[in-house]
């Protein structure tokens, strides 16, 4: 059995994983356009974990950069070597 660790623990103790297999290129591109609304790159990073796009939108401040800053840790992060 594999465990896996959280990606970003919450202040409330919620521990969330990304899994970014569960969005696309066209949606993790789309978290880099201005013209996005806030809402919708709520529900791209939502997609990623165990929360909702509304849930993200009511996260205290600092909680809500903790939770941005977890995503970008791993997107930007080298995939696994499964050898």
């Amino acid at each position: 059995m594999t465990v896996v660790k959280p990606d970003v623990k919450l202040g409330n103790g919620r521990e969330l994983t990304f899994n970014l297999m569960k969005i696309n290129i066209n949606e993790y591109r789309s978290l880099f356009d201005p013209a996005q609304s806030p809402q919708a790159g709520d529900e791209v990073i939502a997609k990623t974990c165990d929360i909702s796009a509304a849930e993200i939108g009511k996260l205290p401040q600092p909680e809500y950069k903790k939770l941005l800053e977890a995503f970008f840790t791993k997107a930007r992060s080298p995939t696994e070597n499964p050898t």
